[in-house]
């Protein structure tokens, strides 16, 4: 059986995920908006369960933010935020229930924990969420898949003035050829012959 392997994403969309979502609850605690934690737990869950393109927040960063910066300089596996994410639902679903049951201070205790991680791993990319993803998956033997972002494995080669820079930065001298060379008359002369044509010393 074949089994597909994820390809690898930017690692700062799910940081920006995490920015907004970490602003929004605090924002939401302090008037007591109870209404911003189920709200939140469904952006979480969209992007988490139907992919980047349903994610409110991500979606947001792939069309708006993504094209005004540079390119990754690495790609990262998509699973660790992904169950960091379902993660997150969880908890934010219970918060919800929690109010629904009138007991606020259990509500906004579990919604904070949430925009605690979040906010320690879009600040920091400590990610509780993921270490633990990581941790079954050693144990499972899964293969994580990451890759340097391309603009990085190839840096692009640069002419000097003396000699090419390849893409190390380095500067090596021109090739000599030996290959006839014209002088101002027109007549070939050689690449051991003075411009005259006579032959050098």
């Amino acid at each position: 059986m074949t089994i597909t392997r994820p390809a690898p994403i930017d690692p700062r969309g799910p940081r920006f995920n995490q920015t907004l979502l970490s602003i929004a609850l605090m924002v939401g605690f302090i008037p007591d908006w109870r209404a911003v934690v189920p709200v939140m737990a469904v952006v979480l869950f969209l992007g988490a369960a139907l992919g980047p393109r349903w994610g409110p927040f991500l979606r947001l960063y792939a069309t708006v933010v993504r094209p005004r910066l540079g390119p990754p300089a690495e790609l990262e596996d998509p699973r660790p935020p992904r169950f960091a994410a379902v993660v997150g639902v969880v908890f934010l679903t219970a918060a919800s229930l929690a109010f629904a049951a009138g007991a606020p201070g259990l509500g906004w205790a579990l919604a904070l924990i949430v925009a605690a991680l979040a906010g320690l791993a879009a600040s920091t990319g400590i990610c509780v969420g993921c270490e633990l993803w990581l941790l079954f998956a050693r144990r499972r033997g899964v293969e994580l898949v990451s890759r340097q972002a391309d603009h990085a494995a190839k840096p692009p080669a640069r002419i000097a003035a003396r000699g090419v820079v390849g893409a190390s930065g380095g500067a090596r001298p021109a090739r000599r050829t030996s290959a006839l060379r014209a002088n101002d008359s027109g007549s070939p002369i050689s690449s051991t012959n003075q411009p005259d044509g006579t032959p050098v010393a």
